[in-house]
């Protein structure tokens, strides 16, 4: 081109050449390829059209945060999804073009990984999966076999064994397009044999005058230890215990046994310790205060928590001249224990008794009072 200032004007003008270049439009373009089902790194190919003018540079966007330059990059992507990928390029005279294409990333893991790698533990076990696999998101089809029946379509889900044995546990993956995987982890869990526990004792029942019962262990061949409970009274880690029980009524034993697993099982029995009682009435008595047969009682063994007691005495012409409704409280030989001294004589008496359980007795006689 030329350029001329005041043409026209003698020693006034002046002109200068220059060049103009007109650099032809460009656009912005690359291609991508990988293996749609294999976790592997997508490789980028710029396509750019330039008409024969110079790229220096190439910025590449990833959508998942990576950048980086060059013309032809590989990316590896972490996580599945949809991604953006902008390409921006400048030529060497400044000039600048963008591009951006979408990418479908879902394939599925190149290896199942789960945790725990093993579980061991007595029923009911609980185990917790852990999906260590990747990629994998909500999107993909995950389905776990646990070897005895059950399934779960969760990514880490949890489930409880209930009987004992070993199990096989599969976990299929499906990507969103079709990509799919899966993998059986034989004896992934062990569930211990848990002991049957059971036992037997003599006599069926006992009492307050034979309260030892002797317990024998009737537990399963795997059994090692034991630990009985006796009402609550005391314990014993003995195989076959023997035990007096200190009070009456019904008595909940328990025995919890483990085996070399330390599995538990638990067998419970109730046994009856039945009260007892004796009372006898002596014949004769003397109140002559030498401290020797001064008080007409009885003797023997009451049971703790009888419901009533009643000893009524009568002269021989009927006449009631003492009662007492405590077994603690005897006849001293005066009338209602208080009054005259009553003569040397055969008195009849009533004595009756009813025990904690409602049993009743009754002992009817005669005593002699000597002065």
């Amino acid at each position: 081109g030329l350029l001329t200032l005041n043409p026209g004007v003698p020693e006034c003008t002046d002109s200068a050449f220059f060049t103009v270049t007109i650099v032809p439009e460009m656009t912005a373009d690359f291609t991508f390829s990988y293996d749609t089902c294999v976790a592997g790194p997508v490789e980028f190919t710029d396509g750019s059209d330039t008409n024969g003018i110079q790229l220096v540079t190439w910025d590449w966007s990833f959508g998942d945060g990576g950048v980086t330059g060059g013309q032809s990059p590989i990316h590896q992507y972490q996580d599945p999804g949809q991604y953006t990928v902008q390409l921006d390029i400048t030529d060497t005279y400044g000039c600048t073009a963008a591009t951006a294409q979408t990418i479908t990333w879902l394939p599925a893991p190149p290896v199942l990984i789960v945790a725990p790698d093993r579980a061991a533990g007595c029923p009911p076990l609980s185990v917790s999966f852990t999906n260590l696999s990747a990629p994998i998101d909500e999107t993909y089809e995950t389905i776990w076999t646990y070897g005895d029946g059950n399934t779960s379509g969760q990514i880490s889900p949890s489930t409880t064994y209930q009987n004992s044995g070993l199990y096989d546990v599969t976990l299929s993956v499906t990507s969103p397009i079709g990509c799919q995987i899966d993998t059986t982890f034989p004896g992934l869990i062990s569930v211990h044999p848990v002991p049957i526990a059971d036992f037997s004792f003599s006599p069926q029942s006992g009492s307050s005058f034979e309260p030892e019962i002797q317990f024998s262990d009737l537990s399963s061949d795997d059994t090692r230890y034991w630990l009985w409970n006796f009402n609550g009274f005391d314990e014993s880690s003995l195989q076959n215990p023997r035990f007096s029980f200190p009070d009456t009524g019904l008595m909940r034993v328990q025995l919890i046994v483990a085996n070399e697993q330390l599995c538990t099982d638990t067998a419970v029995r109730t046994l009856d310790i039945a009260p007892r009682f004796t009372y006898f009435m002596p014949n004769a008595f003397s109140p002559n205060g030498d401290g020797l047969h001064d008080e007409f009682i009885g003797t023997g063994y009451l049971a703790d928590g009888f419901l009533q007691f009643e000893l009524r005495i009568w002269n021989r012409w009927g006449e009631q001249v003492f009662q007492s409704n405590s077994p603690n409280l005897g006849w001293n030989g005066r009338r209602n224990n208080a009054g005259d001294l009553l003569p040397s004589d055969v008195y009849s008496y009533i004595m009756t008794l009813t025990g904690p359980r409602g049993q009743g007795t009754a002992l009817q006689g005669i005593v002699t009072l000597v002065r």
